[in-house]
């Protein structure tokens, strides 16, 4: 009987333990898969990009052109595993470059602290994955890393700077500062413009639906181009009064919270959304699936002339609502290796919670090196806590914060000496963000104001910026990683948003659609349902 209960117990802990095993393998055998594939995705979309020089802007397309994917869910998917075994480390996504021993090998860190000058700024500027003569001198576990990130970048059109597609960039150039947008504004409503007539059937287009239209800019344009009825809806009633002010002639602004209330669609609607913030995102893209195969008050479904389309531009992933810990995946694919991820890891999850501050930097764990060893860290896999998410919204290019981040750092050292320690989010409280622009001087006489203290003294001033000066390079030099691991769970979360749709039978491409000085957040996913295909639940 012992012997009996002995050998079960044996034989249990072996199947545990080979589960394990061949879990690690399947991941390591994807993501080599994964990176043979991303280069063909990249030289498909050079040439995709070739195609599009030709296009007309805003002119009904016969097929809609694509730049990066080709309308393929299996390169999709093959990106998604690319970056998901560097999703399961909770340390990876949610640390910080305070926290103790950060990194936690040893041989990053010493890496980043010895980078030269030229390479801190060419990184702040590019990206750490991006500076082929950084990435490739890294330790191999960094390498990885950096070259998987680079790579899905490069296949969904954000690569090199300049690399727009050439009909956005013709749009762009007739559309400056209308209506009192910006210039900024104006080059991502008119690059969204052209976007649409490339990728989109407008022919099938019955209504333009605008979620999240603010002052009505987009909304307005695509009534004008396309010449159909338009819905304007945004949650602040008081920007809708200056939208209909503005655009009498759009036939409908209406006050409404989506992520509350849904989102009911008619066929042949285009939904359009420039910049919908995490939560807002996320019910757009569940309305539009749900229209597609026939769910709700949508409708829709069937063949493409009987659905409705999408074309968005996201940011702001963590906004995902007080009440939410972290983002869950919305495709099937999504949640299957989410499951891998869980099952490698035992389904821990990220507990570490982000502080607002200009100068925070990923906590990456290098131990193993490469993907395999990145699924069996544990965290949330594909579940994005928010503190990961939150650094997909920051800065692609850190060189503008540099000098306000150094004054943060010699305000806090100015105000040890005089008897008070404070944390990074407690220095600035009171003060306008922007004052850190005017560097230490206006920005210690604010604070010790605000604190009832006295002026600061020159002596204090070149005691603080000393004492400041060390600390803060290695600092910027470690937090080189947080803009890579931003880009890391961005891309996650789009590619999640594409294979939700289209699994449910729509065409979907994810490409850049306007340079990086108009806006970071600047990918874009068009889809709709293909001509002829049938949703099979």
């Amino acid at each position: 009987m012992l012997l009996t209960r002995y050998l079960r117990a044996r034989a249990r802990a072996i199947v545990e333990w080979l589960s394990v095993r061949c879990v690690t393998c399947v991941v390591g055998v994807v993501a080599s898969w994964a990176d043979q594939s991303l280069r063909r995705a990249s030289a498909q979309n050079d040439a995709a990009a070739a195609d599009l020089a030709s296009a007309s802007p805003l002119r009904p397309r016969g097929r809609p052109h694509e730049i990066s994917c080709n309308n393929k869910m299996t390169t999709f998917s093959t990106l998604l595993a690319s970056l998901s075994p560097y999703l399961s480390d909770g340390s990876l996504l949610c640390g910080r470059s305070g926290d103790k021993d950060w990194p936690s090998d040893a041989s990053w860190a010493e890496f980043l602290l010895a980078l030269p000058r030229e390479d801190v700024e060419a990184c702040e500027r590019l990206g750490l994955h991006r500076v082929a003569r950084v990435r490739d001198a890294a330790p191999e576990s960094l390498r990885r890393l950096c070259a998987t990130v680079a790579s899905a970048s490069a296949a969904l059109g954000r690569g090199a700077e300049g690399s727009t597609c050439s009909c956005c960039q013709s749009a762009i150039a007739a559309s400056h500062r209308a209506f009192r947008q910006s210039a900024e504004k104006s080059e991502q409503v008119s690059a969204l413009l052209a976007s649409a007539s490339a990728r989109l059937e407008l022919s099938r287009v019955r209504r333009v639906v605008d979620v999240g239209c603010g002052k009505g800019h987009l909304v307005s344009k695509l009534r004008s181009e396309l010449g159909v009825p338009a819905l304007g809806v945004d949650v602040d009633d008081a920007v809708l009064d200056a939208a209909r002010a503005t655009y009498p002639e759009v036939e409908c602004f209406e006050c409404r919270d989506v992520v509350a209330a849904g989102l009911p669609l008619q066929a042949g609607d285009l939904v359009v959304g420039l910049h919908p913030c995490g939560a807002l995102g996320e019910a757009i893209v569940r309305a539009v699936r749900d229209c597609a195969r026939g769910d709700g008050e949508s409708g829709g479904g069937g063949d493409g002339g009987s659905s409705c389309a999408l074309l968005m531009v996201p940011c702001c992933w963590h906004k995902q609502g007080s009440s939410v810990a972290a983002r869950e995946p919305l495709s099937e694919r999504a949640r299957m290796l989410d499951a891998i991820a869980e099952t490698a890891s035992g389904g821990d999850e990220c507990g570490v919670a982000i502080e607002d501050d200009d100068a925070t930097a990923a906590s990456v764990t290098g131990n193993g090196g490469g993907a395999a060893s990145a699924a069996a860290g544990g965290g949330g896999g594909m579940r994005l806590p928010l503190a990961a998410l939150k650094k997909a919204s920051m800065a692609l290019d850190s060189t503008g914060s540099v000098q306000t981040r150094r004054a943060r750092h010699e305000l806090r050292e100015l105000l040890r000496i005089r008897g008070i320690d404070v944390s990074r989010r407690e220095d600035m409280d009171g003060i306008h963000p922007k004052k850190a622009r005017r560097g230490l001087e206006a920005l210690a006489s604010e604070a010790l104001r605000l604190r009832g203290l006295p002026e600061p003294t020159e002596e204090e001033l070149r005691e603080a910026v000393a004492a400041a000066s060390a600390p803060f390079e290695a600092i910027r030099r470690l937090s080189l990683l947080e803009p890579t691991l931003g880009e890391l769970v961005e891309l996650a979360a789009l590619l999640d948003r594409a294979l939700a749709l289209e699994e449910v039978g729509m065409g979907t491409s994810v490409f850049r659609a306007f340079d990086q000085a108009a806006s970071d957040r600047n990918l874009c996913i068009a889809s709709e349902v293909r001509a002829g295909v049938q949703h099979v639940d």
